[in-house]
């Protein structure tokens, strides 16, 4: 079974701009080198005294590139997966974990099936 993952190569770049009030200067090209990348600004206001700002900001702008990576599971290895997948999302959702009486995986056709069953009765 064939999957293409989403993987960080590890290649950055920073790129920076200044603000003052509503205009801003790109300090370098705007445009990433990258095909595919994440970006994360990180903006830092020039301060006169602890509570008083300027109106100007320096923002630090960094890419970091993202590329398809095809991998190949075996039928086994992308069950499992997705059941654990499933098991912490649905435990992320649950409010009363403490009331799942019983877990239980069962296997059909060679997919296997993740049922809990809880107690409903109010106490």
């Amino acid at each position: 079974m064939n999957q293409r993952v989403l993987t960080e190569t590890g290649n950055t770049e920073t790129k920076r701009s200044l603000a003052i009030n509503n205009f801003r200067v790109n300090l370098n090209k705007p445009l990433s080198k990258f095909e595919k990348y994440d970006t994360m600004n990180e903006t830092r206001r020039i301060a006169l005294f602890s509570n008083f700002y300027l109106p100007i900001e320096f923002t630090r702008i960094t890419n970091r590139e993202q590329t398809y990576k095809s991998i190949t599971l075996t039928e086994q290895q992308a069950i499992d997966g997705a059941v654990e997948r499933i098991l912490e999302e649905l435990l992320r959702n649950i409010e009363n974990e403490e009331r799942i009486m019983n877990k239980q995986i069962n296997t059909y056709h060679g997919l296997r099936i993740y049922r809990s069953r809880s107690d409903n009765r109010s106490d």
